[in-house]
């Protein structure tokens, strides 16, 4: 009868016990989560930003100027991108760019972009509210639908900033160029 009492003692004491494969299996998925996300944080931490200009016309883009300006009770601040870019019809550009360090800025700073087609009126675009430091993506295209022409400006803040929400740069502008104006 002692025999009988001891086994179901210890088919109890095992049920409690956790199974080592369970354990083993969790322990892997909790270190690769981990690896995971501070693989991110390094990948987010060292990128510089990341920039797009897509010349998708039938003109080519002789000069093309990309900067952050703030521009507040006449106190104009300028933080350089990139300029002198020129960028022949159907082709596109790809930027690498060092973060942007706007918190000397008396107030927010817009994306700017300043372009001339070839023979034609040099025109200006701001477009979003940008505080401290930006190191995200950028994307401009220039595009000709029909007779129009128009410029897109959309920007994305990275991994861990959000989205072009933040800064309200998600925008299409009409392009008169033959007049110079920008709608």
């Amino acid at each position: 009868m002692k025999n009988v009492v001891n086994t179901v003692n210890n088919d109890k004491s095992n049920k409690n016990k956790p199974d080592a494969s369970k354990l083993k299996i969790t322990a892997l998925v909790s270190s690769l989560v981990v690896v995971l996300v501070v693989l991110l944080i390094v990948i987010e931490a060292l990128g510089n930003g990341k920039m797009v200009v897509k010349n998708d016309t039938d003109l080519k883009l002789e000069d093309i100027d990309i900067y952050f300006m703030s521009d507040y009770m006449d106190n104009e601040e300028i933080f350089d991108i990139a300029s002198d870019l020129s960028l022949e019809s159907g082709k596109k550009e790809k930027i690498n760019y060092k973060s942007v360090d706007m918190t000397t800025a008396s107030d927010f700073a817009a994306l700017t972009v300043v372009f001339k087609f070839e023979g034609e009126k040099e025109l200006q675009v701001s477009s979003g509210e940008f505080h401290g430091k930006y190191d995200g993506k950028i994307n401009i295209a220039f595009e000709k639908k029909g007779e129009n022409y128009f410029l897109t400006l959309k920007t994305g803040a990275g991994l861990f900033y959000g989205t072009s929400g933040r800064s309200d740069c998600d925008d299409k502008y009409l392009l008169s160029i033959k007049e110079g104006f920008v709608y």
